[in-house]
């Protein structure tokens, strides 16, 4: 036999529902009248049953200037770096970093 979902109704689902799925629902509907807290526990199964979804974080568009900074900072690690990758005498992330955006606002004017 077909079970009534248990929950709120619209309308047109209640009027596409046969004869005894109907039944079922208004004796449910009764029912949380008659005794609140059965009914309550009833509701509160459905919503923990139900996946909750995550609001997906909102991701922004490179921006030209950031594109272009980090060709630069691949360009400039390049040259400031040795073979075994160690950095060259005098170098450090902060001079590599100001003579990258030094050389996107160069380029971008």
């Amino acid at each position: 036999m077909a079970k009534a979902p248990k929950g709120y109704f619209t309308i047109l689902e209640f009027m596409t529902m046969n004869d005894f799925e109907r039944r079922l629902a208004v004796q449910d509907f009764q029912r949380m009248f008659t005794n609140p807290a059965e009914s309550f526990g009833d509701i509160a199964e459905t919503l923990a049953v139900r996946p909750v979804q995550k609001a997906r974080k909102k991701t922004r568009k490179a921006s030209r200037y950031g594109k272009a900074l980090s060709q630069e900072l691949k360009r400039i690690n390049k040259t400031a770096r040795t073979k075994s990758g160690r950095l060259r005498k005098g170098m450090t992330q902060k001079k590599i970093l100001a003579r990258a955006h030094k050389a996107v606002k160069r380029r971008l004017k």
